[in-house]
C-alpha cells in the first residue's frame, strides 16, 4: 500500500500536472506519507512516467530528468531512509532516436540498439518509444 504520483501528474487542476512533478514535490509528499501513514502499512511511493530525461545516456539507458530531478539518487536514498519503498515507472520501449544513432548496449559486445529494436511503436503513446525485438538475444 502506498501512494503514486500519476493522479497528480495527470490532472489539469491548477498547481498540479506536469508543472507539479519534481523532486521538491515528491519529497514533500513522501514526508506526509512517512509521518502520517507509514504506521498503517502505507510504505510504497511510486513515481509515474516523467521522471526520466527525454534522452538516454550513451548506452540507451534511461536517466533522471536533470531539471526536474537533479539529485535523483540522493532523493531515492532520502525516501528509503524514511522507511519507504520506491518504485519507478518506465514507458515501455527504447528511445527511437537511439535506434537511428545505433547506440551500443552497455556490456553487450557489439550489439547496438538498431539490432534489437524496430521503429514500431512500443506503447499507446505514439512515437514516444520504439519496440524491442525480444527474439534477439541482446534485447
Amino acid at each position: 500500500m502506498g501512494w503514486s504520483t500519476w493522479s497528480l501528474q495527470a490532472t489539469a487542476h491548477p498547481g498540479y500536472g506536469s508543472a507539479w512533478f519534481n523532486e521538491t514535490s515528491i519529497v514533500a509528499q513522501a514526508d506526509i506519507l512517512a509521518d502520517k501513514l507509514l504506521q498503517y502499512g502505507f510504505d510504497h511511493i511510486n513515481l509515474g512516467s516523467g521522471w526520466s530525461a527525454p534522452e538516454s545516456d550513451q548506452f540507451g539507458r534511461f536517466v533522471a530528468h536533470p531539471t526536474l530531478f537533479p539529485q535523483f539518487p540522493d532523493m531515492i536514498s532520502q525516501l528509503k531512509q524514511k522507511g519507504l519503498q520506491v518504485g519507478i515507472y518506465l514507458i515501455p520501449g527504447v528511445y527511437c532516436q537511439d535506434i537511428d544513432q545505433k547506440k551500443p548496449i552497455y556490456n553487450a559486445g557489439d550489439v547496438t540498439m538498431d539490432m534489437i529494436a524496430s521503429k514500431k511503436d512500443a506503447n499507446a503513446f505514439a512515437g514516444s518509444r520504439c519496440r524491442l525485438n525480444f527474439n534477439h538475444l541482446g534485447a
